[in-house]
Formats: structure tokens, sequence, C-alpha cells
């Protein structure tokens, strides 16, 4: 998979067909669209071009705090497993932002020579969201480029499958439901960072994770069941995301991790966070003794 940006100097000489979006999540709808797409690239001998916007437009239109399931070297990942031939990263600012739909198709168009621009059920392009599926296959219905609409996705229980679903399932701690309509687990990436290593003292020493971006959005604070991956290696893991109120009481959010039977030095290293299944939700024991029992137990959960 190549990787391009919008303004960059890259341009390909095959036709193409392309989509456009957050693809925020890259959920089991996204992975419908995809599918579609490649359906359609390989009946027409094209290239597939996926466009995804860096940050999330919505945290430059609306909201600076909006939080994201995927962040961008995630949805390269993803995107390189779904075969995608480019992915281009359009950096979102005020530029971009305020060009119109027309304008920015031009752009694109340009660059990737489509034959066939493949929309969402629920997409829009440009200023204010001004470039609807009608708007756009009016305004090229005079070119060899055609414009197609992709349904919406419902899962075998005929619930429709968007991003914000799978976010109101992580916040009401419902962890497999988020991942049934992901078609994966949820994931965080992060670095392992040094903390006050109170866990260690009580006979469960703990990992300290700071996530990749401010962008992620982070559970509520609980108990999680995890997996840990570091390289190549797989662990399970038990996560709390919280404020510790036993051991430290902090006034902020911290997520820390306890690896199951084993001992491995993290300190420093690339990780990411797999979350299986919502425990309980965060205590303020009576002792660190009663914290330790309720520890055991949770560990029983996941092994």
């Amino acid at each position: 998979m190549f990787v391009h940006e919008l303004y960059d100097s890259n341009k390909i000489s095959d036709s193409s067909i392309i989509t456009i979006g957050n693809y925020d999540g890259f959920h089991k709808g996204h992975k419908f669209i995809i599918s579609k797409m490649r359906e359609l690239a390989n009946d027409n001998n094209l290239k597939t071009v996926l466009l995804t916007f860096n940050p999330h437009t919505k945290t430059i239109i609306s909201n600076s705090n909006f939080k994201v399931l995927t962040t961008f070297s995630m949805k390269k990942k993803l995107a390189e497993e779904l075969l995608i031939d480019y992915l281009c990263e359009v950096k979102f600012n005020k530029i971009v932002k305020n060009l119109n739909f027309k304008e920015f198709i031009n752009i694109v168009i340009k660059k990737y020579n489509p034959s066939i621009i493949l929309f969402g059920y629920d997409n829009k392009i440009g200023k204010n969201k001004e470039g609807t599926f009608n708007l756009l296959k009016k305004f090229l219905k005079n070119t060899n480029i055609q414009v197609k609409m992709c349904d919406s996705y419902f899962d075998k229980d005929k619930n429709k499958v968007t991003t914000t679903s799978i976010k109101n399932n992580i916040m009401n701690y419902e962890i497999k439901s988020a991942n049934n309509f992901l078609g994966r687990e949820f994931s965080l990436k992060g670095e392992i960072i040094r903390g006050l290593s109170k866990g260690k003292s009580i006979g469960f020493p703990t990992a300290n994770v700071k996530i990749e971006s401010f962008e992620q959005l982070i559970p509520p604070n609980g108990v999680y069941s995890v997996t840990l991956e570091v390289e190549d290696d797989k662990y399970k893991a038990v996560c709390n995301v919280g404020f510790c109120p036993t051991i430290k009481n902090s006034s902020q959010i911290s997520i820390e991790v306890h690896v199951i039977n084993e001992d491995i030095n993290l300190y420093g290293k690339r990780i990411v966070l797999k979350f299986k299944d919502f425990l309980r939700l965060e205590t303020k024991f009576k002792s660190e003794d009663d914290l330790a029992k309720q520890i055991k137990k949770d560990i029983l959960q996941v092994i």
C-alpha cells in the first residue's frame, strides 16, 4: 500500500476507484464499503484509493475535544490489512475546510484519475458538507466519472452499524457489543511510562500507559479484561482506567495494566491494549488487602 498526502506531488496514471471519509473505527460498515470498492475495482481493472481525514473533521469544525475510535496510524494499519492500493491522508485544516466540494473533488480527480467515486450512504464533502451524492453526480454528469452510492450496513440482528453506536457501547461498558460492531477488539495505542510503583507493594505490579494521541476515546472508569500486545508478543492482562482511589487517589485519570503471571520489563515500549470485556466499576476499598483480594478475583475472570 502506498501512502500519500493530498497536496504532495504524487499522482497515479492508472484509473482508480476512490472513496472519501473519516473512516473512524474501520468498523463493519466501513469494511462493507471497502468490500464494494474492491469488487468494483476487480470488475473494472481499477486501483483502490481511500482518502481519509487527519485529524477527524469534527475536531476542526465543531469540537477540539472530539474523540476518535482510531487514530491515523491505526487507520493506516487497518487499510493495509484490507489491501487498499493507495491511502491518501487529507490533512484537515482551515484551508481544506473552506474548499467547496467542486474545488475539493477537482484536486482529487487530478491526483487519482478516478473512473468511479463511491459514496457512503451518509457521505458529504466540501465546505459546510454541501457536496451530497446528488450534487456531485450532477457536477460530474458530463465526464467519464461514475458516482455510485453504497447502502448502509446492518448486522445479522438488523442493527445499523455506525461509529456513534460503537462509541455509545464503549461509554456504557458494553465492550463486547462494540467489538462485534467493529469486527475486532477496541484498541488503544500507547507507550509504557514509569509510575509510582504502588501496585508492586500489594503484589500486583502495573504498567502505566501514556496513550498515543489526545484524540483517542478512553473507556469510562473501571476494570477491564485486555490483551497487551508488545512487538510480536501478546499477554493476558487486567486494565484499570481511573483514579486508583485505594492506593493513590489521583486527581488525573490513569491507565494501568497488570500483566497476568508474567514478569516483563515494558518501560519505554510501544504497546497496544485490546479491550475484551468489562469486569467491574472502579471502587475505593477499605484497605489495600481488600483491593488485592479483588484483583485476584478479577484475574480469575480473565484466565
